[in-house]
């Protein structure tokens, strides 16, 4: 877990000191310390009368915010702002929002993961707080539609770190297909990350873009 999060903060550390691209944002300092895990799950579950599942625990341990927003030209582009889970369960949609339910889920039980809000959004990443509980299914809300995200938070981060964040990427984990503007931006993305930051994971999202082409 804790190599999940040093590896999102070194791909995002990479973005902000690459002098060709755009790029602001945050990803901790190199030498500040990574907390222990153990203690921030105690402190959540006393915070919020609840325990944090497995596969949401590297939240705990990120930094308050890693927010990096970047462009290398007009069609490739990345952003996120993927908070600490502490701050994810007080960081909610739109008020006006709280009463509507999609697909059986009310809004208002959303906390947000991640948003992109500049370069394809607003795209909120959510999960779900209700009935005292914490769940770890993870949807994809573009205003309309609240889509499921076939990853769990833990591995949302590894695709994260090895996307660099690029516009859309989360489309190619959510059961639908894509338009063909959004393909051709994803494949554009895709051969600058192939050419710039080797991955073994982009074989992966060449093979979702495919499948969601199709």
């Amino acid at each position: 877990m804790r190599t999940t999060v040093q590896r999102l903060l070194d791909s995002f550390r990479e973005i902000l000191a690459s002098s060709d691209l755009a790029a602001q944002g945050r990803a901790g300092s190199a030498d500040q310390p990574i907390p222990d895990m153990a203690d921030l799950a105690e402190l959540f579950a006393g915070m919020f009368g609840m325990l944090c599942p497995p596969s949401l625990q590297p939240g705990l341990i990120l930094p308050d915010m890693v927010s990096v927003t970047w462009e290398h030209d007009r069609e490739v582009s990345g952003e996120v702002q993927i908070s600490n889970l502490l701050g994810s369960m007080h960081r909610v949609l739109d008020e006006s929002l709280h009463a509507v339910i999609v697909d059986g889920h009310q809004l208002g039980d959303m906390r947000i993961a991640d948003a992109v809000l500049d370069t394809a959004g607003p795209l909120h990443t959510l999960f779900e707080v209700r009935d005292n509980m914490i769940f770890e299914q993870l949807f994809l809300f573009d205003s309309r539609e609240l889509g499921r995200i076939d990853l769990t938070y833990d591995a949302y981060l590894d695709m994260a770190a090895a996307t660099r964040g690029i516009a859309y990427w989360q489309y190619l984990f959510v059961d639908r297909r894509v338009t063909p503007t959004v393909a051709q931006v994803l494949s554009a993305e895709l051969a600058f990350l192939e050419s710039r930051f080797p991955a073994a994971e982009h074989g992966l999202l060449r093979e979702r873009l495919r499948e969601r082409c199709g």
